[in-house]
């Protein structure tokens, strides 16, 4: 499966992203360490509880992913969306994507209720009829579980990719330990997670 990396500059310009991601769908795979509570505009205070949740997205404008995921990784003040607020309690580790004109999210948001639960209803889904579009783990979710879960709902799937190891210390995504993972992948008789 080829694997995208973010490199540090991208939070400042993803112009300067190679092969810059066009429209699509995306996931934001945060933790939670440890209990937090939580304000969520209009829909009121929650409490999360330590874990891994899951925010399905889709970014079909101009900007396309690449724009979405800047937004996503900087420290704005603005609080736009549900999920701006709920990445200031959480880390941001992982993000899937798939890149299509064809709008996925409330696809995707219906497999992750499979998948997962809903902490919190109404959670990025007051465009729609979606129940909500943030799901909850107690482990981490697997991209290959997810992709067989698709697979499975629609032969025609594409390949949902994956940016790795988010260091939330510089906001990027650690390039050094995603050339080590790859460098495992490629050895005989290695077993690395993912």
């Amino acid at each position: 499966m080829k694997q995208t990396i973010i490199s540090p500059q991208h939070c400042q310009d993803c112009k300067r992203l190679p092969g810059r991601l066009g429209p699509g769908t995306y996931i934001l795979l945060f933790r939670v360490r440890k209990e937090s509570a939580l304000r969520v505009g209009k829909l009121g205070r929650f409490t999360l509880p330590t874990g891994f949740f899951m925010y399905v997205g889709s970014a079909m404008g101009r900007g396309g992913i690449s724009g979405r995921l800047k937004h996503h990784l900087s420290r704005s003040e603005v609080l736009h969306w549900h999920v701006d607020y709920l990445s200031k309690v959480a880390h941001l580790e992982e993000i899937w994507y798939q890149e299509s004109q064809a709008r996925q999210e409330h696809h995707w948001a219906t497999v992750l209720s499979t998948l997962g639960r809903i902490p919190i209803a109404g959670f990025g889904s007051s465009d729609c009829g979606c129940k909500a579009h943030l799901f909850s783990f107690l482990r981490r979710p697997r991209i290959h579980i997810f992709q067989k879960v698709l697979k499975n709902r629609d032969s025609k799937s594409e390949p949902v990719r994956r940016l790795l190891d988010f260091d939330p210390k510089i906001r990027a995504f650690n390039t050094d330990h995603f050339t080590h993972l790859v460098k495992a992948r490629t050895q005989p008789g290695t077993n690395p997670v993912g």
